[in-house]
Parts: C-alpha cells; structure tokens; sequence
C-alpha cells in the first residue's frame, strides 16, 4: 500500500504543469532552453529570457521520498 500511494504522489508531480520563471528585469515568462538529466533522479532545468537574455538554471529532484 505504502508503495502505491508512493506512485500516486509522483504521478501527481508529474502531471501538475510547471511553473514557469519570471525575468528579473523584464518581468516575463523565461521559456525553457534544455533539459538533462543529472543523475538518476534530478533534472537540470535553464530558462532564458527572449527579451533580455537573461539565463536562469534550476535543479528539479524527480525521486520518490523513502
């Protein structure tokens, strides 16, 4: 039971939609430039700014919590 409610609580990661960083100067949507795994269970994230240029990396863990 502990495994399928683990399942279920990633599932529920997966499927809300991501939120999406603001430029710090031009207070707009960055949009998502690569995405790589790094590891086994993180995913590396870099958003750039269209207007600006303005790069911003995030590190997102993707594991299940024991």
């Amino acid at each position: 039971m502990t495994v399928l409610a683990r399942l279920a609580d990633a599932f529920a990661r997966f499927t809300v939609p991501a939120v999406v960083p603001e430029c710090v100067e031009c207070r707009v949507p960055m949009a998502l430039r690569r995405e790589d795994a790094v590891g086994t269970f993180v995913v590396e994230q870099v958003y750039a700014c269209d207007r600006c240029g303005r790069h911003v990396t995030r590190v997102q863990p993707w594991a299940i919590p024991d």
